[in-house]
């Protein structure tokens, strides 16, 4: 497969540790020979309005991938919460500030691990397409997953 045009997300929130799994990831995606572009997207959204999705969508589409194929971004902002940390009542890492906008606007997107935290816990990758992008998103997570080990690897128990 030759490697895609990668758009990578200048904008997201997130922990320094989530930071530093991330440049490993865009590292990946160099050392195959990808072209990369960093790209802003519209992580915050000053009014959600449900008239104009189906306008929006088509527009965010067009507007996001005009040079890039997939844009990619960390999954969560922040490390996977302990259960004692969960218990405790601790930050939440499950949080929708990357992903929302792929759900508004209805880009496909896929999840795939890219790492471990200082618990042993996973990270993840977010993969994101245009529009009908499906083929693209699967296409990039496989090319990611065959270059790199962490489907192998397992979380701490």
């Amino acid at each position: 497969m030759k490697c895609p045009e990668i758009g990578i997300v200048s904008n997201f929130k997130a922990t320094e540790e989530v930071r530093k799994a991330f440049v490993k990831v865009v590292e990946t995606f160099h050392s195959l020979g990808c072209n990369t572009a960093y790209i802003d997207v519209p992580l915050n959204f000053p009014e959600f309005n449900i008239k104009n999705i189906d306008e929006d969508r088509k527009t965010i589409s067009n507007k996001l991938f005009k040079d890039v194929d997939v844009l990619i971004l960390p999954t969560t902002t922040d490390i996977t919460p302990t259960i004692r940390d969960a218990k405790a009542g601790g930050a939440q890492a499950v949080s929708a500030d990357n992903t929302f906008f792929c759900n508004y606007y209805g880009l496909p997107a896929i999840s795939v691990p890219c790492g471990f935290d200082k618990n042993g816990l996973p990270l993840g990758l977010q993969i994101v397409g245009p529009r009908w992008g499906e083929n693209k998103v699967l296409d990039i997570a496989h090319l990611f997953q065959q270059s790199t080990n962490w489907h192998f690897k397992h979380p701490i128990d």
